[in-house]
């Protein structure tokens, strides 16, 4: 190659060098002129901070200008020489080998010293503009800070100013509402103080009434006892008259001389048995020898009657031994006559008795009209007490009506109200090395560990729906680290993650947002709106937070998260609000959320560019389906095996803000070799059809979501195909799942082979394997 040649080649290097060089700084000009425009575009002070960075800008390129003149004509200057020396070399032919050497060794140290001295220069312009860009925003931060207490100092003044006014107002309403309040309790005390009176009263009468009762009670009830011994002891003595009279009755006067008489005849019968008693008795001592000489048998059979006769003597002499003698009669007579006198003293208590019944009787009636009177007594102070309850309920409404609605987000508002605007140092290193610095962190500070293939899907996936949707889904078996992932991303990048645990009874979005209640005049905030509502508050809109909804399809997503899906959708992210409280309206400023968003006469929570939803699924019989109307507006990551630990580089902790990481997701995006070409589009445009055949498409979202994704994966490290491998695979090939038609056979097979036809042999190696699952599921 010749000199000029070489010259004219290096010299189209360094000025293609230099010009994606100026193009790089003045794009980071103009992305920075763009998001202070955006920000502060409404204060003339930033328009006159916006005139000097202008007038600096113009000094930066003049001065860039003037060194990129310098170095043309230094190295102009060194090309003269470089010709000088060739004429020279020309005119001595017997050293031209030498001086050619010599020449190509000059010119290659020439071109080193530009190529380092122009790096050395751009690295310091870059330096410069960096630092210079930092102080500007720190200034401009500060003059905003500055701003922003002056316009609060100025606007608290302004509500106390209206405030006052309307606390005047407000005064004369509530004296007046006072002076009503006050006639009613009035009222109510004067029933209450006569209804005490008229119960003390009362109660000093029932108590004197229950007291005489009470002692008379007494005095009756032992003379009821003595009068209960008296007729115990009456019952006896009757008992016994009664045994008396019937054996009266039995032994008459007339019985007992018929008795007497018998006994006459008995007593003279035994006289004359015992008159021959004796006299056998002789003669038996007489013949007792006589009966030892014969047989004896007529006089044995005489001794047995005669014993026999002795027997019923004795009987009969027993029974008129059990007869009452005289005495007993007389004894009789005379308890008779007691008897009768004791009847007539039982008839005569009877008497008293039915007499003290009576008065009993009378007493009752007396204690039941004090019962009455006192049930009366006890109904009024029953009403005494609801009225003051009810007095009690009418104060503590009054007083709810003066307290926000909100009372919950005004704390937090307080919490932050000092809270710095988040703007750490940065990162400083591309997308690729951020993914290496998230594994690396959680293999050697959390003992987490991913493949780095999943770091790169997650951040491309926070890419694809930056725009839209903003939802990403981890499904897949339980324990490979779906909610831990989350965590692990926001830990090493210093940012905000959220847990928000779904419930199986969730069936609106009142589960998740909350709802007003109107007995309290209070909205019940949930730990989702308050994470919400911090993450747009405006210090915290420069960090990334996640919200991750665990276990999201333990209910049905589209029930709780319905008005986010759509919501999301809308191009024009100042639309990004979701009603809390409609017909909301509130006069005190000082009671309303700053951060919440009060159009269409109603409260809405906001939902700002730093915040990413993030779920967690588990397929298996106790969770809902999740519809393609959600897999196809979310990003979807399928974490079905755990990675084998490995040793991590130990790295040093770094925190990105939210407009770091849009930078480097616009960087990547705006790449022209990252980018979906003509070419690529064309293979899925063939892909397409033959997934058409099988009633499933790309579809305009999801090729949307696929120009998003692909750039950002290609940055952290992967390839093109790949990125659209991941993305046929579990947004497209995933509707096949629950298919079962038998010409889905031929179809798959068509697309397996198309996929090797127009990508390549086991390039798509994903798409391939899940098609073999299908087929080998279809097949039975």
């Amino acid at each position: 190659m010749s000199k000029k040649k070489q010259n004219a080649l290096f010299g189209n290097q360094k000025n293609d060098s230099q010009k994606s060089q100026a193009e790089r700084i003045e794009d980071l000009k103009q992305a920075q002129k763009d998001k202070i425009d955006a920000a502060l575009i409404t204060d003339e002070r930033v328009a006159n901070k916006v005139a000097e960075l202008e007038a600096a800008k113009e000094s930066l390129e003049a001065d860039y200008k003037e060194k990129e003149e310098s170095l043309k004509k230094d190295y102009e200057k060194k090309q003269a020489d470089l010709d000088l020396k060739e004429q020279v070399l020309n005119k001595q032919k017997d050293d031209q080998e030498k001086k050619a050497k010599e020449l190509l060794n000059t010119q290659a140290q020439v071109k080193k010293e530009c190529e380092s001295a122009v790096a050395e220069e751009i690295a310091r312009i870059k330096a410069d503009e960096r630092g210079i860009r930092e102080k500007e925003k720190s200034a401009i931060y500060a003059e905003w800070e500055a701003d922003k207490t002056a316009q609060r100092v100025e606007l608290n003044d302004y509500i106390k100013s209206q405030r006052e006014k309307i606390d005047e107002e407000y005064q004369k309403a509530h004296e007046e509402r006072n002076a009503a309040e006050e006639s009613k309790i009035e009222i109510i005390r004067e029933a209450n103080k006569s209804i005490e009176e008229k119960r003390t009263e009362l109660s000093k009468e029932y108590e004197a009434r229950i007291k005489e009762l009470s002692s008379r009670k007494a005095e009756l009830e032992k003379k009821m006892e003595e009068m209960a011994e008296q007729k115990a002891d009456l019952d006896e003595e009757a008992e016994y008259v009664k045994e008396l009279k019937a054996k009266y009755s039995q032994y008459s006067e007339k019985e007992v001389i018929k008795l007497q008489e018998q006994i006459a005849h008995y007593e003279q019968q035994i006289d004359a048995y015992s008159e021959i008693i004796k006299e056998q008795r002789e003669k038996a001592t007489k013949m007792e020898s006589a009966l030892l000489d014969d047989n004896g048998e007529s006089m044995v059979a005489r001794m047995q009657e005669l014993e026999a006769k002795l027997e019923e003597a004795k009987r009969r002499n027993d029974e008129l031994a059990n007869m009452p003698s005289e005495e007993e009669i007389e004894r009789l007579r005379a308890n008779t006559k007691e008897l009768e006198a004791v009847r007539i003293a039982l008839d005569d208590e009877k008497q008293k008795r039915t007499e003290a019944e009576a008065k009993i009787s009378a007493y009752a009636m007396s204690t039941r009209e004090l019962e009455n009177a006192r049930v009366a007594a006890a109904s009024l102070e029953s009403l005494n007490n609801q009225l003051q309850m009810k007095l009690k309920y009418i104060s503590e409404q009054y007083k709810s009506t003066q307290e926000s609605k909100f009372k919950v987000l005004l704390d937090i508002d307080k919490e932050i109200e000092n809270q710095k605007i988040f703007n750490p140092s940065g990162f400083n290193g591309s997308l690729e090395e951020l993914c290496e610095y998230i594994r690396n962190y959680g293999a050697t500070k959390k003992g987490l560990y991913y493949s780095v293939d999943t770091i790169r899907v997650f951040l491309a996936s926070l890419a694809a729906s930056e725009s839209a949707s903003r939802l990403l889904i981890l499904q897949g078996l339980s324990g490979t680290g779906k909610s831990s992932l989350p965590r692990l991303v926001a830990e090493a990048l210093g940012t905000e993650c959220k847990f928000v645990p779904v419930q199986p009874s969730w069936r609106d979005n009142r589960e998740l947002l909350g709802y007003d209640n109107d007995f309290t005049n209070r909205f019940k905030e949930t730990e989702f709106t308050k994470y919400l509502y911090e993450a747009s508050a405006l210090e915290n809109r420069n960090k990334m937070f996640f919200i991750v909804l665990d276990e999201m399809n333990l209910a049905r997503i589209e029930y709780y998260f319905a008005d986010f899906l759509s919501v999301l959708e809308k191009p024009n992210q100042n639309e990004w609000i979701v009603p809390l409280v409609s017909g909301y309206s509130e006069l005190a400023e000082d009671q309303k959320p700053k951060y919440l968003d009060y159009s269409n006469e109603a409260a809405n929570i906001i939902v700002s560019n730093n915040i990413w939803f993030v779920g967690t699924a588990n397929n298996d019989d106790s969770t809902s389906i999740i519809t393609d109307k959600v897999y196809d507006r979310a990003q979807v990551l399928d974490m079905d095996s755990r990675v084998d630990p490995f040793k991590g580089e130990t790295v040093k902790k770094i925190a990105v803000d939210m407009d770091e990481m849009l930078d480097l997701f616009n960087a990547a995006k705006s790449t022209t070799k990252n980018k979906l070409n003509k070419s690529d589009k064309e293979k899925i445009e063939l892909v397409d059809d033959l997934l058409k055949d099988m009633d499933i498409t790309f579809g305009n979202r999801i090729m949307s979501q696929m120009e998003e994704f692909v750039p950002v994966y290609i940055a952290c490290g992967g390839t093109k195909e790949a990125a659209v491998d991941y993305l046929l695979t579990h947004k497209i090939l995933r509707k096949l799942d629950e298919r079962y038609e038998p010409y889905l056979l031929n179809r798959l097979e068509d697309l397996k082979n198309g996929l090797n036809e127009i990508y390549g042999n086991g390039v798509f190696k994903q798409s391939i394997s899940k098609i073999e699952k299908l087929i080998e599921k279809i097949s039975g």
